[in-house]
Parts: C-alpha cells; structure tokens; sequence
C-alpha cells in the first residue's frame, strides 16, 4: 500500500508542479495629437491605456514609446525640450531636444523596472502618459502641433502565474482514476 501512495505522490507532483516560468509582454497602444498652434509650454495628454493587471503575473519591466511627426515655432532663439509624464509618478524620462523650430521626428523611448514605477503601472483601471514639451530659456513661448496623431505603446514585460494547463489537469483525473482501480483490484483480490 505504501508503494501504491507513493507513486500516486509522485505521479500527481510531476502534473501539477508548474514548468519554469516563460516571459511574457502585453502591449497597450496610445495617441497624442496637438492642435494647429497649441501654445507651449504644455502637456499633451494621451488617449488612455489599461493598466498590467497584477492577475496576469509578476511586472518585471515597461517600456514607453512615442513616434511621430510635429512641428513647432518660438518667438526668439530657443531649445524644445520635450519628455514623458506619467500622471502617477510625474516625469519619467525619455526626453528628445530640438534646436531649430520647424518639422521634427519624434522618436522617445523608455524602459524602467524600479519598484515605484511598476507599482505605478500596476492596476486595474487606466493611465495616461504625457507629453510635456517646454521652451527653454524661461519665459519664451510658442507654439506646437502634431502632423496627425504621435503614436505610442506602453509594453509590460512580465512572467505569467503558473496555472497548470487543462491537458495535465485530465492526465491527472485518468491516472488517478488507474492508479485507484488498481488499488481497488489490489484490495478486492485480498479479501477474496
């Protein structure tokens, strides 16, 4: 008998026992759009984005991306500092500089894993990422707008919960299932 509950042991460790983690990513789409002559400085907000759910597993990294076309203009000399902001966290990074007014190529990107970030991204609701664009030195203004729609992703690299899939679930019922006629084969034959 003990032999019998020992292979059921292990027969039921090697189905339910989770094979090693695998990495995974979700990726949420966003767009930012700044009319005809927006007055800078400002923050263009996006259109929004789900949140990773902590169901889904464990958030290692996020990567923020922006690309598109714009234009901008200022009153005298003077340097466009653009950035992202998150509205939980305010800036996180992924700055671009223009120095001649006129047509530019956004192109920013940013990955991040510290602690306080992930948890901001972590959620079961909506974020909004930012595009904060600012003329430097102080006190100069201007202008900017987008050609179209700047286009954006928010990737949420993670490793998914172990769940053991509904395949070794049945091969766990039927050899269950084989190994308890067995023992009742066993059982019966004694007492006969």
């Amino acid at each position: 008998m003990r032999t019998f509950r020992s292979a059921l042991l292990v027969a039921a460790a090697a189905v339910v026992l989770p094979a090693a983690a695998r990495a995974d990513a979700i990726t949420e789409s966003f767009k930012i759009t700044a009319g005809l002559g927006s007055t800078i400085p400002a923050a263009f907000s996006s259109s929004s984005f789900a949140l990773f759910n902590s169901a889904d597993g464990t958030l290692n990294s996020v990567e923020v991306t922006l690309k598109g076309s714009a234009s901008w203009t200022a009153t005298t000399s003077a340097t466009l500092d653009t950035g992202f902001y998150f509205s939980a966290l305010g800036f996180i990074g992924g700055e671009q500089e223009f120095s001649t007014p006129g047509a530019i190529s956004i192109d920013m990107s940013l990955t991040t894993s510290t602690s306080n970030d992930l948890e901001a991204f972590t959620g079961t609701g909506s974020g909004v990422i930012e595009l904060e664009a600012e003329l430097s030195p102080d006190g100069v203004s201007g202008s900017f707008q987008t050609v179209g729609a700047l286009s954006g992703t928010v990737t949420y690299n993670y490793t998914p919960t172990a769940v053991p899939e509904p395949g070794s679930l049945a091969m766990l019922a039927t050899g269950l299932g084989v190994f308890g006629l067995i023992g009742f084969a066993g059982v019966t034959r004694r007492r006969a």
